[in-house]
Parts: C-alpha cells; sequence; structure tokens
C-alpha cells in the first residue's frame, strides 16, 4: 500500500504528465472539429494509467505489453466514443453498437480505397481517440520503463502542435500551459534521476531539495515560455522561411486535400495556402486562399482567357465531386488525339505559361488544349473513334487531367495551343439535343442522395425554357442570387451537400455554386460536368501577361452543347458572367478570327505520325493500385502495387534488423570488451531457451550453451575461461582481448545460425503424414 501511495517517480511527475497530455486533449476538445471530442481527456487518461502500470511492470515484456495496450486503447476507446449520442443512437445495445462501428469503420476502409469522399465523423473522433491513447501510453510507457521523458514531450508536442496549427488562434494558451508543463516535467525527471544517484552515492540530501528545485525551474520555465512567444517569428528570416514552405507546402497540402476528402464535415479551419488539384473534390466548410503568385501566362490570339482548366470532374457524390477517368496514356509534343475533334465555332489561343510557384505538375490552360509544347500524360475518359481517312481512324481524348513529365520549378515555361470556343447565342440556341453516347453515359450521372425537392427545383427554374442553352442561363441567374461566403460552417454529415447548399445554407462560394448548377442541370437532362482551375487572373499590362494567385483558384460548371463541344458557365455571385458573342455584332463574319490556324493545326497533326507506341495508347489504365513515382526529370515511372508489396516488406524487414541490432548493442555501451561478450553469451542462451539462472556459474553457462551448439563448444568454454580469469583472478590479471575476440568472432557466428533455426523451426508448420496401413508395410517389407 505504501508502494502505491510513493511511486518510484513520485507523484508530482505523474501530476505533470497527464497535465501535459489532458493540455493537449482540452485543445482537441477547445477546437470543435467535431461532436464528441469530450470523450478526449478520459481517453488520455486510460492511456497514461495503462503506460504507467505496464511501463512498472518489469516483468511484462514490451511486446505482450504493447499487444495488451493496443487491444485495450480500443475497448477503452469505443466504449467512451458509445456514449455520444450524435454518433452512436442511444438506443443501441452494446452488441447493435459494436457492430455499427465496425461497418461504418469498413465502410470507411472503402472510400480509402476506391478514391471517395467520407462525410462519418465517428471514424475520425474514433481514429483520432486511438492515436491519443496510443500517444499517452506510449509516454507513460517509455518513461517508466525506459526513463526517456523527452518522447513523451515531443510525442504530444507533435500532438498539439498539428491541432494548433489548422485550429483557431485564440486557442494558443493551451500552447503556453502545455509549454509550462512539459519543461517542467524535464526538471523533474532531471531531479529523480538525481537524487537516485544521490541514493545510491549515500550522498545526504534533504528530501524538500526536490520541491526547491521544482520551483526555481517552474520560474526558468515561465522565462523560457516568454522569451519564446517574444521572439521574432522565423517569417523575419524569409530565406530561411520561403525554403521550408517550398519543401513542405506541397506534400502539406496534398495531405490536407486527402484528409477533407475522408473528413469531409469537420468544423475545418484551412490555412492560407494554394490550391492543390487532384482527383476528388470535396465539398468543405470554409476556405482560405493565400496570395502568393503561382503562375504567369502570356497569349496570342483568341479572345482572351475565361478561365484556366486543372482537372475536370465528372461523378458527383452526394459530399463531392471524383475524377472517375482512370484511364492515362502519355502524351507527346503536338499530339494528334488532342487536336482530332475540333468542335464548331473555335479560335486558336496560344498560351505560354511560366511557373513561379513550386510543387505540382499539373498542366494549366485555356480549353481545349489541342497541342502542348511537352511530355506529358493524360487522363482520359471513353469517347468515340473518329475515321480521318478511307484507312485511318482515330481516338480522340476527352482529357480531364493533364499533368507533366516533371515537378514544376520556379521558371518552368511551356507553351499550350489551345481550341477556344466563340459560338454565338444563336448558335448555342439552335446547337439541338443530339448528345453522343459517350456524353450521356458520363455527363448526366445524379446519385440517388440528390432530394426531390432539388429536383423539384430544377424543374421549376427551367419551366417554360425550350433550349438548353435557355434553361441553363436560367439556372445560372438563380444561383447567382445566393449570397457568396467563404467562411461558411462545415457542412452536416449524412446530407446531399447540394440540397443543403440550395434550401439551408444558402450562401457558399465556387465549388458550392458549381456543383448545385450542375446537378440542377443534370436533373432536367442538360450533361453537364465541374472544372476547377483558375479564374483570368491579375492583366499585368505593362509586361503583357496574366498573373494567377492563390486566391484566384476557382470552379464552374460547363455543359456540352453538340457540334460545339464544351461551354462555360458562371453561377458563382461573386464571379462576372462570361461574354457572348452577340449575332447582332456587325464585326461578325463567316472567318472568325483564327479559324484558318485552326483547321492548319488540325490537318498537320492529322497527317504526323505518331510516334507513341499503340500499346501504350489506350491499355495504360490507372488501376487504384498503381502508384506514379515522379523523380523530378523527364522520365515518370509507374509502380504497381504487385512491386510496391514487396518492397515495403523489405523496407519493414529492414527496420525490423535494425531496431533489433540497436536495442541488442544498446545496453552494452559502457561495458568493457569482457564484460559485453559474456552479456551476449547470457542473452543467447534465454534466445535458446536454455534454463540459466544468476545462482549457475560462468561454467555452467558455457556447458549448457556448448551442448545446446556442441560446434561452438570450445570457443565457449575459452571465453568462460577468459572471463572466469578476469572476474576472480585479480586485478593483475590482463584480457587477452585477441583471443577474446577470435573466440567470440566464432562462437558468436554459430550461436546466431542456430538461434535463426530454431526460430525458422518454431514458424514452420507442423504437418503429419498419415501412417501407412499394414498392408502397405508388409508389401513393402516383402
Amino acid at each position: 500500500m505504501s508502494r502505491f501511495l510513493r511511486p518510484r517517480m513520485g507523484w508530482a511527475t505523474i501530476f505533470l504528465m497527464a497535465a501535459m497530455l489532458l493540455t493537449v486533449a482540452w485543445s482537441l476538445e477547445a477546437a470543435n472539429w467535431a461532436d464528441g471530442l469530450w470523450t478526449m481527456p478520459p481517453i488520455v487518461l486510460g492511456g497514461l494509467l495503462i503506460g504507467i502500470l505496464f511501463g512498472s511492470a518489469r516483468w511484462l515484456s514490451a511486446s505482450i505489453s504493447h499487444l495488451v495496450a493496443i487491444a485495450l486503447g480500443v475497448v477503452w476507446t469505443a466504449f467512451c466514443i458509445a456514449w455520444v449520442p450524435s454518433l452512436i443512437p442511444w438506443e443501441y445495445t452494446w452488441g447493435e453498437t459494436t457492430n455499427e462501428m465496425w461497418q461504418r469503420l469498413l465502410a470507411w476502409f472503402k472510400i480509402l480505397r476506391e478514391g471517395g469522399i467520407s462525410s462519418d465523423n465517428l471514424i475520425f473522433v474514433l481514429q483520432l481517440g486511438l492515436l491519443m491513447w496510443l500517444v499517452a501510453y506510449l509516454s507513460g510507457w517509455t518513461l517508466y520503463r525506459l526513463n526517456y521523458v523527452w518522447i513523451s514531450v515531443l510525442l504530444a508536442g507533435f500532438a498539439i502542435l498539428t491541432n494548433l496549427y489548422y485550429a483557431a488562434p485564440d486557442l494558443y494558451a493551451y500552447l503556453i500551459v502545455f509549454m509550462l508543463a512539459a519543461l517542467l516535467l524535464v526538471v523533474r525527471h532531471q531531479i529523480y534521476q538525481q537524487e537516485t544517484e544521490w541514493q545510491v552515492t549515500r550522498v545526504g540530501f534533504s528530501p524538500d531539495i526536490g520541491w526547491d528545485f521544482l520551483r526555481d525551474g517552474a520560474i526558468f520555465a515561465i522565462v523560457v515560455v516568454a522569451l519564446a512567444w517574444l521572439t521574432p517569428t522565423i517569417q523575419a528570416a524569409p530565406e530561411i522561411y520561403n525554403d521550408l514552405t517550398t519543401r513542405f507546402e506541397e506534400p502539406l497540402t496534398n495531405w490536407q486535400t486527402n484528409f477533407n476528402r475522408l473528413f469531409s464535415s469537420l468544423n475545418y479551419r484551412p490555412r492560407p495556402g494554394p490550391a492543390y488539384f487532384s482527383n476528388t473534390l470535396a465539398l468543405t466548410g470554409a476556405v482560405n486562399l493565400g496570395d502568393q503568385p503561382i503562375f504567369d501566362a502570356k497569349t496570342e490570339g483568341g479572345i482572351g482567357p475565361r478561365y484556366w482548366r486543372s482537372v475536370v470532374y465528372d461523378q458527383y457524390t452526394g459530399r463531392g465531386w471524383v475524377n472517375s477517368n482512370t484511364s492515362i496514356t502519355a502524351l507527346e509534343s503536338g499530339d494528334p488525339r488532342l487536336s482530332t475533334v475540333i468542335w464548331n465555332a473555335r479560335t486558336v489561343i496560344t498560351q505560354t505559361i511560366t511557373m513561379i510557384q513550386p510543387g505540382g505538375s499539373v498542366v494549366h490552360a485555356v480549353a481545349q488544349p489541342i497541342a502542348l509544347g511537352l511530355g506529358s500524360r493524360a487522363q482520359f475518359g471513353p469517347t468515340e473513334p473518329i475515321q480521318v481517312a478511307e484507312n485511318k481512324t482515330i481516338m480522340p481524348l476527352d482529357v480531364t487531367l493533364i499533368n507533366a513529365n516533371r515537378v514544376w520549378r520556379p521558371g518552368d515555361t511551356f507553351t499550350v495551343v489551345s481550341a477556344q470556343s466563340i459560338a454565338t447565342v444563336k448558335e448555342l440556341k439552335t446547337a439541338g439535343t443530339d448528345y453522343p453516347k459517350w456524353v450521356r453515359d458520363k455527363y448526366l450521372q445524379v446519385p440517388e442522395s440528390v432530394t426531390p425537392r432539388v429536383r423539384e427545383l430544377a424543374r421549376q427554374i427551367t419551366q417554360g425554357k425550350d433550349t438548353p442553352f435557355e434553361k441553363a442561363l436560367a439556372i445560372e441567374a438563380y444561383l447567382r442570387q445566393i449570397k457568396y461566403n467563404e467562411n461558411i460552417a462545415s457542412p452536416p454529415p449524412g446530407q446531399d451537400l447540394v440540397d443543403w447548399f440550395l434550401f439551408e445554407m444558402r450562401e457558399g462560394y465556387c465549388d458550392y455554386y458549381a456543383s448545385a448548377f450542375n446537378v440542377l442541370a443534370r436533373s432536367v437532362g442538360i450533361p453537364s460536368r465541374l472544372a476547377a482551375g483558375y479564374s483570368r487572373g491579375e492583366y499585368i499590362a505593362e509586361l503583357g501577361i496574366y498573373r494567377q494567385h492563390e486566391f484566384d483558384a476557382h470552379s464552374w460548371p460547363e455543359v456540352f452543347f453538340p457540334n460545339l463541344g464544351w461551354i462555360e458557365f458562371e453561377p458563382t455571385a461573386a464571379s462576372p458572367t462570361p461574354v457572348r458573342i452577340d449575332d447582332t455584332d456587325p464585326n461578325l463574319s463567316s472567318e472568325l478570327p483564327g479559324l484558318d490556324e485552326l483547321e492548319r493545326l488540325q490537318r498537320d497533326a492529322l497527317e504526323r505520325p505518331l510516334n507513341i507506341p499503340p500499346e501504350d495508347l489506350f491499355d495504360d489504365t490507372l488501376n487504384p493500385g498503381d502508384v506514379s513515382l515522379n523523380f523530378g526529370g523527364d522520365t515518370n515511372v509507374r509502380v504497381s502495387r504487385l512491386v510496391l508489396i514487396p518492397l515495403g516488406l523489405l523496407l519493414l524487414a529492414a527496420l525490423l534488423v535494425v531496431g533489433f541490432w540497436v536495442a541488442w548493442y544498446r545496453d552494452l555501451r559502457g561495458l568493457n570488451l569482457m564484460d559485453q561478450v559474456w552479456e551476449q553469451v547470457l542473452r543467447f542462451a534465454r534466445l535458446l531457451g536454455l534454463r540459466v539462472s544468476a545462482a549457475d556459474t560462468p561454467y555452467e553457462v558455457a556447458q549448457a550453451v556448448g551442448e545446446a551448439v556442441p560446434e561452438g563448444q570450445p570457443d565457449i568454454e575459452r571465453i568462460a575461461d577468459i572471463y572466469v580469469e578476469q572476474r576472480y583472478g585479480g586485478p593483475t590479471r590482463n584480457v587477452n582481448d585477441a583471443a577474446l575476440s577470435e573466440s567470440w568472432g566464432r562462437s558468436q557466428r554459430v550461436l546466431w545460425q542456430r538461434w535463426m533455426g530454431r526460430l525458422a523451426e518454431r514458424l514452420r508448420p507442423k504437418f503429419k503424414r498419415p501412417a501407412p496401413s499394414s498392408g502397405t508395410n508388409t508389401e513393402r517389407r516383402a
């Protein structure tokens, strides 16, 4: 009982560690990412308690401790979260609760694997609870088992900094409390170590000296925190700051993009930064784009850019958009498959793009790109083959995303030629509804999550309109009446977000406007899709360029018109609508600007041979298990999951070997050669399952090991002789290090071989052959 009342490192250590970890848990609760985060403090306390108990129980091996702790963490975390009524219904029994959590977790992993969008906050709270359990458990275990205090501080520090990076600025008070508790914990641990050393060396000291040091440590901690708070930030050194942001901003933002996709209903507070375009677009809460320039564009011909398109999405999920085109093909410079189909009423616009912001490889261009001055790879969807000569057909590409064969660096420049639409109002009205099959199959999709009131609204808005163009204009005008707001709350889970935007929120930003337009248009039979990229940007007259910044990132709908192709619309209230060519314009003639050049480009492309192997044209399908590895040069390597799995296993094996080696030799530091060798002999004895104890003499140990490994017995007995001579022969005895090293080198090899053979025997499955019948035995003996 007295041992419980006086823990080994004292109650002050436990109190400070609990305060440090609870500060992290309270900061998560205050961030209010989702309902149910009030469960973090009890989860943390449970993990810390188990960590201290298992760390103090030195008879319990590390592997057993961790396995049992993980199991307890899963049970305790699930138990705590089960009390959150907004995540799990109150009326569920414990069996129904367990099944509900399991089924929703499986559904989330399916979304993770297939690249979909999830809005289940239960999974976020569950995973966050498990992470906090592990942080608390490892903090307590490493301190009480390994006597490492900095692991606890670093784990908890990483957790609170990650939380505060995305949380509201008014939560930084938690960081101050955390820093004070962490510094005091380090001070208290140093005091404990010093007291332990004094007790071993029998140095007298006052029992109250620890509190004196802790008081002085508290003053020191307050001073350190105050100085750190008043010190200029890293932004005061712009070169260092820019280098750091260049290195980490893109992977961090890519991670953030996937995070938003998998947890789309959190109360997310994004940090200022660029937009990165991928195959998914989650409809989330507030956005906060930065003001850094992304690229400059100089144009020739055309009628001036409206948008710089980066990616196109075709599938609406109720929570966001997915680019379902998983086929990838290599594009040559001037690839004819881009310019095979030239829609009517188009003009040539040439763009010279100069990248400013490093990172990423997406090609930004005015729609529709028909020629690229760089090697690249395109994601595309199926279309219909077109016969361009008597014995020649070619499959045009419905390109939805183009990536260069290298990662962009500042100053990279490339040229894109696009066929820009100059369709007149009359042409758009008379385009008709004779849509190709590939357009009908893909761009009229509406999920079951779309509610009847959304479909009814689409019917009401377009009532009395005769043509798809007039219906699209009516939808555009209706949506532009909704308030524009980038600071909206996070959308609710389990609800179609277009329905939420149209009938409940009634405000939002471009992603919501474009999504609503597409769903409304598709509901009345108009094929459309969502495009994302950048708006026109800032025109710098003295340089003759358009400059796109992070805040110019934008999304808009595109509607398909037979023979005219994809036409942009602008339902976002804060953006100007596209200017259409009026049929009454006196400057309009049959010789539209750029048409001759467009026809020449098409003719040259069709006559030019395609230097891409046939097997690379349309069979290069990107499977969910494939990964594109870009090494920053002009080559792009696709690695299948079949290759990544063995590579991952090899890496895991290497990490295990390194970890085993570190654990094996860590405690041998500071010992002389003889003690190092004999300690390893004892370890091998235990690994081989031999029953050796502290009461056994060195010769008894050597005999037991020698019997288990006969081929190494002479060297092991020699090692025992040297050990006895050094240990019991008096100070005048000198150890023959050369002989010891030679004997240990030979015996070490055979000991490792014997242990690995024993391990392989234990892992090998035991199969018993059936005993042959007596008749068979008789026949064989005969």
